[in-house]
């Protein structure tokens, strides 16, 4: 209300005040007026009602001696002249009831209890109802009673002239208003004609974004000098919206850039990548010698680091672009942790180093959250504590914090036998690009993301990352997070089918569009590897539509990237070109390009799901099961 009345015209302000004074005078004048009014209608009333009593009560003085009904009714009838009085009885000494006058409705016993409890010769208001009870005395011995006399009168009467003269009051306000329209506009002129002119030049400025307008003045006083201070402010306004326009062109420009560049880095990196480790698993399936599975060992070791900072510098370039988002899904916390033993375990046995897992039996099997980012977060953490650690063991613990009835909050802790940290150095090595020192990191290596990372992973789903270590006696990461509870008409301990019946895969037809021609034979060979035979290739999106016209497929594995379209085009093609099932084929997009957005577009483009580079062969192969008929 405050900012309203400030932003309107001086005219309407004018107006509001001289309405807003009078108004108050007239409000205030009213109530005095009514107040002191009802205070002598009220004496004036109770003083009639008290003699009209009085007189009433005498008249029944005879009746009563003679026990004379009818003619104490004759008496009490006489009331029928004032409309006011809604009720009176008499009543003998013994307090029953003689005689009665009621108007509109018959007198009830019930009353009886009220009557007496009132004050004699006092009037009561209750409801806007007077009562009044007057006692009956002898002629002759005035101290002794021989009945009662009972009175009650509306108020009507006042509310009708209340409404009247509130009536008259409306009457005068309105009258008030048109008188303050009146001088309102004639002040108006003789006051603020500069100023609005200014503000209806303002307006159009505003709505315009036309800044380049000046307004035009012909005085010196102090209306010319807003207009002059005005046109100084547009000048400066302008030439800062040519600089914000430019410069947010520019940040747009360069965060389109950014984004591009990210995902072709990654699917750049990736591709190559994937090709090193799917030939890595499939010659390792093959008749190697012990030095040869060593070599193996070696790149796939390497590829997993490789891997592991890319992924640390998206999830960085994440982060800082407040892009994160996280899953709410039902999984295994047991799962998680034993994926991170069975993901690390190679690592820590080439160190000689014990990786055991601990999950206390409070803690609860199913619980709702990013399984995804958990399992990031843990496996960042062993993977630093076995970096730093020489002999001795990496153990994880999982136990029950807090509960509610909604929220599990689980406490997570690594713990290490490794060279521990020094305490002036253990708050640096939450910071990006940050280690201990810097002969930790040409010792040990590592770009110093991978902590500040699960710092930020950790709080943004409402947790805590901390640590306590000595130097040379090892380290322990703690971290807590919050999990809802599964849904009440769901079982605990129920969990998916294991996704292992790939004899199944063998029957599949699979068209896979792969340009880069050892990205296609890895993903062929990784294929067969399961039997399946019935498998169509293309280069091109030109070859493929051919295919997908000739032929019905399972499942489309389609590369995003490909020399004369995208994988967005083909995907648009199968669902709006094609006809009957074909348009249902089940696409699953092979891509570098791992980002949330980049998830997100696929789904919108009609894809079914996708696989990172590079490939984890059985997460490929559960995914291409979804898609294909258990029984043909």
């Amino acid at each position: 209300m405050k900012l309203g009345f400030k932003n309107i015209s001086i005219r309407y302000k004018l107006i509001v005040v001289i309405i807003m004074v009078t108004t108050f005078a007239l409000v205030i004048t009213t109530g005095v007026t009514i107040y002191f009014q009802r205070r002598l209608y009220l004496e004036k009333t109770e003083k009639n009602l008290l003699i009209e009593s009085h007189i009433i009560a005498q008249s029944n003085t005879a009746a009563l001696a003679f026990n004379d009904t009818l003619e104490s009714a004759g008496i009490l009838n006489t009331l029928k002249n004032d409309s006011l009085i809604q009720a009176s009885v008499v009543f003998n000494a013994a307090a029953k009831s003689f005689a009665s006058y009621t108007r509109g409705q018959g007198w009830s016993p019930v009353d009886t209890e009220f009557i007496f409890s009132l004050t004699p010769e006092i009037v009561v208001n209750k409801d806007n109802v007077m009562h009044l009870l007057v006692r009956i005395r002898d002629e002759e011995d005035v101290d002794v009673i021989i009945g009662s006399l009972y009175m009650q009168r509306s108020l009507v009467d006042f509310d009708s002239f209340t409404d009247r003269f509130l009536g008259l009051m409306l009457v005068i306000l309105l009258v008030v208003l048109i008188f303050s329209v009146i001088l309102a506009g004639f002040l108006q002129k003789i006051i603020s004609k500069p100023i609005v002119r200014i503000s209806e030049l303002t307006h159009r400025i505003t709505k315009t974004k036309n800044y380049k307008l000046e307004i035009e003045y012909d005085s010196d006083d102090e209306s010319g000098m807003l207009a002059r201070g005005f046109n100084e402010m547009l000048k400066t306004i302008d030439n800062q919206n040519e600089l914000l326009v430019e410069a947010r062109e520019e940040a747009l420009s360069n965060a389109r850039v950014k984004e591009e560049f990210m995902a072709n880095l990654s699917h750049e990196i990736r591709t190559p990548l994937n090709v090193i480790v799917g030939l890595s698993n499939i010659l390792n399936d093959t008749n190697v010698s012990d030095e040869q599975k060593k070599y193996l060992k070696t790149i796939k070791s390497a590829s997993d680091n490789v891997l592991m900072i890319v992924n640390d510098i998206l999830d960085y370039s994440k982060l800082n672009a407040n892009k994160v988002d996280f899953e709410k899904i039902e999984f295994d916390i047991k799962d998680v942790t034993e994926e991170v033993i069975h993901a690390l375990k190679l690592t820590a046995d080439e160190k000689k180093l014990e990786l055991k897992c601990f999950v206390k039996d409070l803690v609860p099997q199913m619980v709702v959250g990013d399984r995804v980012r958990l399992y990031q977060i843990i496996i960042n953490l062993v993977s630093n504590a076995i970096k730093f650690t020489k002999s001795g063991y990496v153990h994880v613990f999982v136990e029950l914090e807090k509960e509610s009835d909604c929220i599990y909050q689980l406490l997570f802790s690594v713990k290490d036998t490794g060279i521990g940290i020094p305490e002036d150095k253990q708050a640096i090595v939450f910071e990006s690009f940050r280690q201990a020192s810097n002969e930790t990191t040409r010792k040990y290596g590592g770009t110093g993301l991978g902590l500040a990372i699960s710092k930020q992973l950790v709080e943004l789903q409402g947790g805590r990352l901390w640590l306590e270590s000595r130097l040379g006696y090892g380290t322990t990461f703690f971290f807590n997070i919050l999990f809802s509870k599964l849904p009440q008409n769901k079982k605990e301990g129920t969990k998916a089918a294991p996704c292992d019946n790939f004899e199944v895969l063998s029957l599949a037809k699979i068209l896979v569009i792969e340009d880069n021609p050892m990205n296609l034979m890895v993903v062929i060979a990784l294929l067969k590897k399961v039997g399946v035979v019935y498998i169509h290739s293309a280069e091109n999106g030109a070859k493929a539509r051919d295919l997908l016209k000739l032929n019905t497929y399972h499942v489309v594995l389609m590369d995003m990237n490909l020399p004369d379209c995208t994988g967005f085009d083909l995907s648009k093609f199968i669902r709006e070109e094609l006809k009957g099932i074909k348009s249902n084929t089940p696409i699953i997009a092979l891509t570098g390009a791992v980002s949330s957005d980049q998830k997100e577009k696929y789904i919108q483009a009609g894809m079914n799901d996708f696989i990172p580079k590079p490939f984890d062969p059985k997460d490929m192969y559960c995914k291409i099961l979804k898609y294909i008929p258990q029984k043909q």
